[in-house]
């Protein structure tokens, strides 16, 4: 039995096309998912930890536009003996990043979680809306270099506190201390405070 050139080249495409789908949505080897967060943590070498990182929010869901600024909020924990430096962040969704520590310095002291160190985005160079997320590299003196994908907060609200524990691990497993300090809230509503 003779096939007809047409029904096999029409088979054999219709074959490919099959395959070529498994490569397509959610199962797919490149997919990355990424969570509806209003925060993310990471952890630069094995004992200072980025808690609570995130682009903070307009007022009322609005988006940032092109060439706006926005700031990056985070808790840092410092669990070794000698105090660490952020030396430098970048972000390919700013012209430039200026850190905001206290009296200029970004000095993250030893054994102490510090919360009122801003990354400021300068230029942004694309529209950031709620839920969105931008890619971001810091690199302490001490800890080195930690790269994360941060999202813009949904709401902005004031937070309240509640206690939590301390007591993490770092990336190896190994304690990261008994440090004390506060953390802003994953939801907007609650503020996290050391026991």
């Amino acid at each position: 039995m003779k096939r007809s050139p047409v029904l096999t080249a029409a088979a054999l495409a219709a074959g490919v096309s099959l395959l070529a789908g498994c490569g397509v949505g959610q199962n797919a080897q490149t997919y990355q998912y990424k969570a509806q967060s209003n925060a993310t943590d990471a952890n630069a070498g094995l004992l200072m930890a980025l808690r609570n990182v995130h682009v903070t929010a307009l007022d009322q869901g609005k988006n940032y536009a092109k060439g706006d600024d926005a700031t990056v909020q985070m808790v840092l924990v410092n669990s070794a003996t000698t105090d660490d430096v952020l030396e430098s962040a970048s972000s390919p969704a700013a012209a430039s990043i200026e850190l905001k520590g206290a009296d200029g310095a970004f000095v993250v002291p030893g054994g102490q979680a510090v919360k009122d160190y801003t990354l400021d985005l300068v230029g942004l160079t694309k529209e950031l809306s709620p839920a969105s997320f931008i890619d971001l590299t810091m690199v302490f003196k001490n800890a080195g270099s930690v790269s994360l994908s941060v999202p813009v907060r949904t709401s902005y609200s004031e937070p309240t506190k509640v206690p939590y524990q301390v007591g993490e691990t770092g990336s190896a497993g190994k304690p990261l201390g008994d440090v004390k300090g506060e953390s802003p809230s994953r939801d907007g509503e609650t503020e996290y405070t050391a026991n």
